[in-house]
């Protein structure tokens, strides 16, 4: 599906959430199709705030540019998301959630010469009882685009990835990280990158329920 509306003559921008699988935009309250959604602290369980969203399974369109950007979630808080400027819409996603890295990892074999699919999904329970994360799903000509960085089937890593294992301290985070680290450095390669200032943007209507779950 290629999402076609914008407002106010700019680029529809477009956030994935783990909990739904899918793209959601922000809208006005009565937009038709719009679900309301309560943001929950998830320390106080309280609500403190309210969105009213359309929901999309995928988007669909050439890559104009890609970008790290740092943003300013509110109350002190900041991070940085993987933005992808397309036609008419705009995907901003946590660099370091589990979309982001999904992303980072297959970019490197997208022919950017072409229009790409992205379409998220929610986690899921296999046919054999297997829990699988959320994540995301590159295609382009009906084809899923490969991981770049890992050969599932030889299970070996590939591009000189550092190996993801667990330091002294039996934690697997740290070569997270480096892995993360790795795969943005490759992506200023990529033609369409482009390096911003590192100024935090303007506050953004992001909330803890908007950040994606870490692997």
């Amino acid at each position: 599906m290629i999402i076609e509306e914008t407002r106010g003559g700019g680029k529809t921008f477009l956030t994935i959430l783990a909990t739904t699988g899918k793209l959601h935009q922000k809208v006005d309250e009565g937009t038709e199709g719009a679900i309301k959604r309560d943001i929950i602290d998830k320390k106080t369980q309280e609500v403190t705030g309210t969105k009213f969203e359309l929901q999309h399974d995928a988007v669909s369109g050439i890559i104009e540019g890609i970008s790290i950007v740092e943003v300013n979630f509110g109350g002190g808080r900041k991070g940085k998301n993987l933005q992808i400027e397309m036609e008419d819409e705009t995907i901003s996603t946590s660099v370091d959630g589990v979309f982001g890295e999904r992303i980072l990892a297959i970019l490197p074999n997208v022919d950017l010469s072409k229009p790409v699919k992205f379409k998220p999904y929610e986690a899921f329970i296999t046919g054999d009882g297997t829990p699988r994360k959320a994540g995301i799903t590159l295609y382009q000509d009906d084809e899923k685009v490969k991981n770049y960085y890992r050969d599932f089937e030889a299970k070996k890593d590939l591009h000189g990835i550092p190996e993801a294992k667990k330091d002294e301290d039996e934690d697997w985070i740290p070569s997270f990280k480096k892995r993360n680290q790795f795969m943005r450095k490759e992506l200023e390669k990529l033609s369409v990158y482009k390096k911003v200032e590192e100024k935090p943007q303007e506050k953004v209507e992001l909330s803890k329920d908007d950040l994606n779950e870490k692997f």
